[in-house]
């Protein structure tokens, strides 16, 4: 049987799902982190004060709906990823798939 690239689209799907829930879920990480300081810093500039409790709150929220939207991302990713997965079975075979899927998977994880 040929390798399907269905396989290989998947084990990169499963790593860039991989790579946003780790760059984005948790709380002290890069991306919520960024958002944060940058609506704190907009708001600054825009009214040369950073002193009412409620634009510290907005911001914060901002952070947690950019984690929210990077976890409707992973989950998306997942969901493609085993689309891909499946139709790569259906065209390889299972081993063939699973190998190729897992070796893409490694790979892609490795060089971000």
């Amino acid at each position: 049987m040929v390798p399907s690239g269905k396989a290989l689209v998947s084990g990169m799907l499963a790593a860039a799902s991989s790579c946003v829930a780790k760059l984005c879920l948790k709380s002290d990480s890069w991306i919520p982190t960024t958002v944060g300081k940058l609506c704190r810093e907009i708001y600054y500039f825009q009214n040369d004060s950073l002193n009412t409790s409620l634009t510290l709150v907005a911001c914060d929220k901002l952070a947690i709906l950019s984690q929210v939207m990077s976890m409707v991302l992973v989950i998306f990713l997942n969901g493609l990823m085993m689309s891909k997965f499946l139709d790569g079975l259906e065209e390889s075979g299972s081993i063939s798939a699973t190998a190729l899927s897992t070796a893409a998977n490694f790979s892609f994880s490795v060089s971000v």
